[in-house]
């Protein structure tokens, strides 16, 4: 290779390193600088995405908690109380006109009930489980994922509170 390179000319010489620094910068851009720059951006991105997450979890925890005092301060309907516990869920879910949203129930071996369903008012879903909770139900589990401002799809789990 140093006898290639002493064979060249001064001009030649001149040429072929002025290539292989280009091609080294394209290199170093390409294998480094490009993706470094892609996954600054995602991440960036990503961050932003979950701090509007954040901000809409948040003030979905403090409309919880209203609701949630409103519900303790209320006593169940009598119509409702004392019912089964799949006529209590599916009347609280017609109440908030949730039940049309409603993908599937189905009856577990200890007795709760759990429900898949479509996307569906934030607000309602809240105004529902509170009103569960006033009829002495409770939910076991709740799993939700935000589909679109305002709007979440899940599943949850609703029980008979223990003693009632």
């Amino acid at each position: 290779m140093k006898t290639w390179w002493m064979q060249l000319a001064a001009r030649e010489r001149r040429l072929v390193a002025l290539g292989a620094a280009v091609l080294a910068a394209g290199l170093v851009y390409a294998l480094i600088w490009h993706p470094l720059q892609q996954v600054i951006t995602r991440d960036q991105t990503l961050v932003v995405q979950q701090r509007a997450d954040l901000a809409w979890m948040q003030q979905a925890a403090l409309r919880l908690r209203a609701l949630q005092s409103q519900a303790g301060r209320q006593t169940p309907p009598p119509a409702i109380a004392g019912q089964p516990l799949r006529a209590m869920l599916d009347a609280a879910l017609r109440a908030q006109g949730l039940d049309s949203a409603v993908d599937e129930r189905a009856e577990a071996e200890d007795g709760s009930i759990r429900v898949t369903f479509k996307p569906v008012p934030f607000d309602a879903l809240l105004r529902c489980l509170a009103g569960l909770q006033a009829e002495g139900l409770q939910v076991q589990t709740l799993d939700l994922d935000r589909v679109g401002a305002g709007q979440v799809q899940g599943s949850l789990q609703v029980t008979h509170v223990a003693g009632s």
